[in-house]
């Protein structure tokens, strides 16, 4: 039955309180609210109608300017109307509103050369076929599409980098988003798959479904390094058991000779609780792996994750999560005492609340970006003052708190979901970004309220949505040393007992000097990358807009945006736009001057969602990236050599080239594969004399050469193809 309402009775809700009276007016016409409330709230625009929608968007608009107004409709929608406007509306008016990305940087001319990109290594027909494949050295895509699958590319992130000397050195992780509790946007069971129109995870059903359970996507990380004098990328991997227990290898740092490799495991069925990690040492001198670990304990303490490695006078740190005796899950900072024989020795030289993200040596301390724990919110820890002997075990107490994210934002469970994701020292200046995990929004919203179509719903998640932050300091000598380059003054707080949100001061009383957050993007979660080179200082960043769409397809009405108008509809008014899918890369030319923008399409690939690593060699920056869309015909990780031109720096540049081939010894044969899936024409051999040993014409996309055959000793090896000859430098031990 409907009844006739008079908008006049609304303003006995403000006066209750019920309206949100601390947001400012969004300003918005009745056609622009119609817009907004189709695009947001689909379900109350249906339950209006069409016909009635705005007439019933002038009455409220009438009563809001304090006017008298009535219309006939369905008593029910009264509760959802004043929640779209009191909540929804406002929210959107303060998410959207003002967000101007940094200008170009039209001083530079820069030139991205891709050196390698993940191979296309699986043939996917459907969850559990049998039919499904998996090669890391690569499929005949041709030959997948032909049977009626779809090539998959596992490999998701190049998460961890670091140069030995002339050599690039990368770890990676595959099929990330397959995770348990990565990439859902519903709650599913540990039986369910998750099929999107650009990545799929089998969970169970997976590869590996039968051996690791619902880890079954996440087969064993991948080690590769690339020669910058000749131009040839080498995978590495080991033969190790334990890398099949690994969820990949987060982190890379060289030291002393040798390379190290560490990261979670997936032992126990949890990364975060298995009590378990994975540490691998590589002697990048003689070229051979000198062994792994699990370092399941370090002084009692159980080690869970590897996150980051620095170098500080000679000393050697890593961050680690860990859980101590008492079960207790902490982060720790270890110092490395062990040597080429053993590798994997290490003393405990700092305690913080959460995992270790980060580390970084500033003014004579070393800092700790400390994720959040059951009793703290992310916060960066500092060390006592470093001795020319370093942090001893006498220091691993002594770690105090100088910065508090729980400061700054006033919703306590998004300050216990947002993460401190890279530290830098800069010019005299702590330089820190922040993970604010907009995706996570998404599934919370859709976990809490199945839907996001509801006028509660997306207030919650317009409320909760937080993109990165940009901070700077010279020492924490007071509130005033600290900046906040970029991010918010005031920040949405949700109150229990009126079910409301407002607007109210960041815990700082900070203004952002350059900008909002997200660096003018409100689906830029992470400053996830930073490097110094030239006296300028690079900034990556992850953009998750490109997940938005097959993401939440499933939920606006199934199917992709080609036939989704709900979907289409919620994009645009959000500000999604498919030009800009792709990481950022920005650049600082001091602390004090607001970032330009270099790129903001990911260098054109647009499933390339983030810069996780950048490593500087020369005039060069060596960029690692995640793109985890296993499906897509872009996906898998990309290496990226990024140099600019117009600058004054007095270096000479050193000449790196694009790999061509890429080449592993597989037992008694070196394996050798175009890069450019062309055919191999000619294989050839010669000895250190020019002596020719071997040739073949292989007219295919592999070539097997059985070294077994040669003495002991120094052969060239020259791969011809179409397009290029490349030579590689082949010791046969």
């Amino acid at each position: 039955m409907r009844k006739r309402i008079t908008f006049a009775f609304l303003l006995m809700f403000a006066c209750l309180g019920l309206w949100a009276n601390s947001f400012p007016q969004s300003g918005y016409t009745a056609g622009q609210s119609a817009s907004i409330m189709k695009a947001l709230c689909p379900d109350l625009a249906k339950k209006i109608g069409d016909d009635k929608l705005m007439a019933v968007i002038n009455a409220k608009l009438t009563a809001t300017q304090g006017g008298t107004a009535t219309y006939d409709f369905d008593p029910s929608i009264l509760t959802d109307l004043d929640k779209f406007f009191s909540q929804v509306l406002p929210l959107y008016s303060y998410q959207m509103s003002n967000r101007i990305a940094p200008e170009k940087d039209l001083d530079r001319t820069y030139t991205a050369n891709q050196i390698y990109q993940a191979p296309k290594d699986g043939c996917y027909y459907g969850v559990g076929d049998m039919r499904n494949t998996y090669d890391p050295w690569g499929i005949n895509c041709e030959q997948c599409r032909e049977k009626g699958g779809k090539v998959k590319t596992n490999g998701s992130y190049a998460w961890g980098m670091s140069m030995a000397g002339d050599t690039l050195y990368w770890s990676t992780n595959n099929n990330y988003l397959c995770m348990p509790g990565y990439g859902r946007l519903v709650d599913l069971s540990a039986s369910d798959s998750l099929v999107t129109s650009c990545w799929v995870c089998e969970y169970k059903h997976g590869t590996r479904g039968a051996e690791v359970g619902v880890y079954g996507d996440i087969v064993p990380p991948r080690i590769y390094e690339y020669d910058t004098k000749s131009g040839t990328v080498k995978d590495i991997t080991p033969e190790e058991p334990l890398l099949k227990q690994c969820q990949g290898l987060r982190s890379a740092c060289y030291h002393n000779g040798i390379m190290f490799f560490g990261g979670p495991s997936i032992k126990g069925g949890s990364a975060t609780t298995s009590g378990s990690s994975c540490f691998l040492a590589y002697d990048a001198e003689k070229g051979e792996f000198i062994g792994s670990s699990d370092l399941a304990t370090v002084e009692g303490c159980q080690i869970t994750n590897v996150r980051r490695w620095i170098v500080v006078d000679g000393v050697l740190y890593c961050g680690v999560g860990l859980i101590t005796p008492q079960g207790v899950a902490k982060g720790g900072i270890l110092r490395w005492t062990g040597n080429k024989k053993n590798p994997f020795l290490f003393k405990i030289v700092g305690y913080v609340p959460g995992d270790a993200a980060e580390l970084v040596y500033h003014n004579g301390y070393i800092y700790a970006g400390a994720w959040p724990s059951a009793t703290a919110t992310t916060g960066l820890y500092r060390s006592n003052p470093l001795s020319s002997y370093g942090l001893t075990e006498r220091d691993a107490y002594d770690w105090q708190c100088v910065w508090d994210y729980g400061r700054y934002e006033p919703e306590a469970s998004i300050a216990k979901a947002t993460y401190i994701s890279v530290l830098k020292s800069y010019k005299g200046k702590l330089i820190w970004g922040m993970f604010g995990n907009t995706y996570g929004v998404l599934s919370r919203t859709m976990a809490k309220f199945n839907t996001i179509q509801s006028s509660e719903a997306m207030a919650y998640m317009l409320g909760s949505l937080r993109a990165t932050t940009l901070w700077s300091t010279t020492n924490f000598v007071n509130d005033n040393d600290l900046q906040l380059l970029y991010g918010e003054e005031e920040l949405p707080k949700y109150d229990e007992s009126t079910k409301t949100w407002s607007l109210v001061s960041n815990g700082f009383g900070r203004k952002p000097l350059y900008g909002r957050s997200g660096f003018g993007n409100i689906f830029t979660c992470y400053t996830w990358a930073m490097a110094e080179l030239n006296n300028r200082l690079y900034i990556g960043t992850m953009d998750m807009s490109d997940l938005i769409e097959p993401g939440l397809a499933p939920s606006l009405g199934g199917g992709d945006s080609s036939d989704n108008t709900t979907l289409n509809t919620f994009m645009n008014i959000m500000g999604v736009d498919k030009s800009k899918y792709g990481y950022e890369l920005l650049v600082m030319d001091s602390p004090n001057e607001a970032a330009k923008t270099i790129c903001d399409n990911g260098f054109g690939n647009p499933s390339a969602y983030g810069i996780r690593n950048m490593v500087t060699y020369g005039n060069h920056l060596f960029i690692g990236t995640a793109n985890p869309l296993n499906l897509s015909e872009t996906g898998g990780w990309e290496i990226i050599d990024l140099t600019a031109t117009g600058t004054t720096t007095g270096i000479k540049s050193t000449e790196v080239k694009p790999a061509e081939i890429i080449y592993k010894k597989s037992g008694d044969y070196l394996v050798i594969s175009s890069l450019k899936d062309e055919l191999i024409s000619q294989v050839k051999v010669t000895d250190i004399n020019g002596t020719t040993v071997f040739t073949d014409e292989p007219k295919d996309h592999m070539a097997f050469v059985n070294v077994n055959d040669f003495p002991k000793g120094i052969y060239i090896i020259t791969v011809v193809t179409p397009s290029v000859n490349s030579t590689i430098k082949f010791v046969n031990k």
